[in-house]
């Protein structure tokens, strides 16, 4: 075989083919046209090149791969013929597609028209579907891997060649031969695990290419286009083309998805998908379509990444205490439990949308989606959903894996945990959340609640606060409340209240606690169209929640809710009357007082007290004031406020004494302000000299010096929470395009330790 750098001239043969032309080149070998005279047809050569036949591991992959791959029967699929050798050189005979490589075509078109690219996609989606269930991933789908012939079929070449590269050899291969990280996942540019998802990863690029001729990842170089894969949300559709219909581009933004579990489940589903659209049908109906992904999804239940240590010598306290609670609620006919999991999907994407559902705990994981579908003891449980990073002495930064999302709300779980609310930043459709549970101990950390997308500008669900009265927080660790709306069979909404656990992780179901509903036949009570602030009632039986009857902002009561003996229900009782918004109420384990801030105005904030016992007749307004005052704002005793007015720049942090002995003192700058357990120190978040929020400790007696806990280059937001026995402060961190916390050591053997000073100009 006459041969001249790795090519062959025309006429020339090898073994039984005879070589017409050269049509191709790639990393791995060159194509060629040839005639197979032993069986008179016209096929594609395929000839390996010459530097990879010097390696006996590469050669005898080739081989096996391409024997692999030859199993596979489908229209749109280049079948292989033959696997062979001529001399020592391997070589692959293949169906001849009379057509272009599709890089070609987008060369010659720059852009295809979305329905025409939907079109090669669908075919490239079902040739990837037979593969997959071969349990074969191709791995390099990119446009020289499509061809398409005269009348628009689409045929996928090359399945699995990539894989020869990187396998067993760890053959480091240049940027030349591998090709520039275009269409790779973000997994495998992580070397994370391969999986089928990521072939509908790249068939989304090659789709996006196709109808806006650009990339939704563009860069100066392969290295930072890697970064950018990894770190940074894609661009969309309409930012090319401001025109292109919603459900197009909420279709490729779902398949390029970062995470394998948030793209379409499989490529049968994506295909279906794609039909949807190019038949002009919405896209979130149809059996397989994203409804059916998206009942899967919400009738899903997680495994949690960490499990459960067993407990040493019977349940703790804790746990006592939360069986105590779930066995009363557990009485109420209308309570339900959040369905098991079905063995559907859990791959469903963040910017199609998780609407209201009744799953409102699910895992983090990543695994091939085929595998998911085998059910939840099948999942990958070594996936990372938060980086624990030591920033400085006593300053730990955790960052959630989350891109393009932002710390919306946060809440201590007992004094190791913490359960953190992430919204994300960009969305097309309406708020979409997701709840990360952190053991800042153990640093491990789990997704209590996966990424949810609500309605319209509504959250999927809202964290509402620990589940425990404040003076049991130092010894138990109970979880969290959140609020979602269910739907009626109507067609409505339900307002509920669930509970779950904070620190088993997912290996509990959330609780129903409350529903809207219940209060339907309660003549002295209106129906709640909304929950907030939610609070365990001081013997554990009851909930304290804000609820409005309607949307004017002059509906909000506070209102007792208990389940009956014997699974009768038991009336809601009004503890105060409807008035301003309620923002949070506050208990303590064993009293009857009750405290809850209002909001008559905008800025202003009213402190009432109400007794458990003997409301509604007896609250008490303990302080009116201008400013914010967070539920840490009163120290341990319960005499002094701190409370920050006004904003931005002048934000100031003001000591309030309820027993009017002491005038109000100006600590000086913050933006927020709680206090730490001990009582001797406020922790805030206030600015540096360079004007950028970080958090501090303030002694709270004179001088009411200051000192700073955290230098980030970025600062920090202004949330601020200090764990029940003061070990921890957390605030998030600013400037960066994942959710990221900074955990402060703040316990009082170390903030005696700190050198304290005036508050710096700024």
């Amino acid at each position: 075989m006459a041969r001249k750098e790795n090519t062959v001239g025309a006429d020339a043969m090898f073994g039984d083919y005879e070589i017409i032309e050269t049509v191709g080149q790639g990393g791995m070998g060159i194509v060629y046209r040839a005639h197979d005279m032993a069986l008179g047809r016209i096929v594609a050569l395929k000839v390996l090149k010459d530097d990879l036949r010097s390696s006996r591991q590469i050669c005898a992959r080739f081989q096996r791969e391409a024997e692999a791959f030859a199993s596979l029967n489908h229209p749109n699929i280049v079948h292989i013929y033959t696997v062979g050798s001529v001399g020592r050189i391997p070589f692959i005979a293949m169906e001849y597609i009379d057509g272009d490589p599709l890089s070609t075509i987008m060369k010659r078109r720059k852009r295809l028209p979305w329905k025409r690219a939907l079109h090669i996609g669908q075919q490239i989606a079902e040739a990837l579907a037979c593969a997959h269930e071969a349990h074969i991933i191709h791995r390099d789908i990119k446009p020289g891997n499509i061809i398409v012939d005269k009348d628009d079929r689409a045929f996928v070449t090359d399945f699995g060649i990539a894989k020869v590269l990187t396998a067993e050899t760890q053959l480091t291969v240049d940027g030349s031969r591998l090709g520039t990280p275009q269409y790779m996942s973000p997994e495998r540019c992580m070397n994370r695990e391969i999986t089928t998802s990521s072939d509908l990863y790249s068939l989304g690029v090659l789709i996006f290419q196709m109808i806006s001729g650009r990339l939704p990842y563009e860069a100066s170089s392969p290295v930072e286009l890697i970064k950018c894969i990894v770190s940074d949300p894609p661009k969309r559709l309409s930012e090319y083309l401001p025109d292109v219909p919603k459900d197009v581009e909420r279709l490729v933004a779902f398949t390029i998805e970062k995470e394998p579990r948030n793209r379409p489940s499989d490529a049968q589903n994506l295909a279906d998908l794609m039909q949807r659209v190019i038949e002009g049908k919405p896209l979130h109906e149809g059996d397989t379509g994203l409804a059916e992904s998206l009942e899967s999804f919400r009738d899903s239940m997680s495994t949690p990444l960490i499990t459960s240590t067993p407990e040493v010598g019977g349940p703790s306290k804790a746990a006592l205490l939360r069986r105590r609670i779930a066995e009363r609620w557990s009485k109420l006919p209308e309570g339900v439990r959040v369905n098991a999991v079905g063995g559907a999907i859990i791959a469903i994407a963040m910017l199609a949308g998780f609407g209201t559902a009744d799953i409102l705990n699910s895992g983090y994981a990543v695994e091939t989606v085929r595998s998911m579908n085998l059910g939840k003891e099948s999942w990958n449980r070594s996936a990372v959903v938060a980086d624990f990073i030591q920033e400085s002495e006593g300053v730990q930064l955790i960052r959630i894996n989350l891109p393009s999302y932002a710390v919306s709300h946060a809440t201590f779980l007992g004094n190791d945990h913490a359960a953190v609310q992430v919204t994300s930043t960009r969305n097309p459709w309406g708020s979409q959340s997701a709840l990360c549970v952190l053991d800042l101990t153990e640093q491990t950390a789990w997704l209590g609640i996966s990424p949810k997308m609500g309605t319209h500008s509504q959250p999927a669900f809202s964290l509402l606060g620990d589940l425990h009265p404040s003076a049991d927080a130092r010894e138990a660790s109970l979880g969290y409340f959140f609020s979602r709306d269910l739907i009626t069979e109507a067609g409505g909404t339900d307002p509920a209240v669930f509970s779950s656990p904070g620190t088993e992780g997912a290996s509990i179901k959330p609780q129903v606690l409350f529903k809207a509903s219940n209060l339907i036949n309660d003549k002295s009570n209106s129906v709640p169209a909304r929950i907030a602030a939610v609070a365990l009632g001081s013997r554990h039986d009851s909930l304290l929640m804000a609820v409005a009857a309607g949307k004017e902002e002059d509906t909000w009561g506070l209102l007792e809710y208990s389940p009956g003996e014997g699974g009768m229900r038991q009336e809601a009782r009004e503890l105060d009357a409807p008035g301003p918004p309620i923002e949070w109420i506050h208990t303590v384990s064993g009293e009857r007082e009750i405290r809850y801030l209002r909001r008559p105005s905008k800025g202003a904030f009213q402190l009432w007290l109400v007794n458990a016992i003997t409301a509604p007749n007896n609250r008490k307004l303990l302080y009116e004031g201008a400013g914010t005052l967070l539920k840490a704002g009163m120290d341990p005793t319960g005499r002094y406020l701190a409370v920050v007015a006004g904003a931005g720049r002048r934000a100031s942090v003001r000591l309030v004494d309820l027993n009017g002995e002491s005038q109000e003192i100006d600590l000086g700058p913050a933006t927020s302000a709680v206090w730490h357990p001990s009582g001797d120190y406020l922790i805030l978040t206030a600015p540096d000299p360079k004007g950028s929020l970080q958090l501090w400790a303030l002694r709270t007696r004179k001088p009411y010096d200051r000192a700073q806990l955290t230098f980030l280059s970025d600062g920090t937001s202004d949330l601020c929470l200090v764990s029940p026995s003061g070990a921890w402060a957390i605030s998030s961190a600013a400037g960066l395009n994942v959710p990221t916390l900074a955990i402060v050591d703040t316990s009082k053997s170390r903030l005696d330790t700190l050198s304290f000073g005036a508050a710096p100009k700024v």
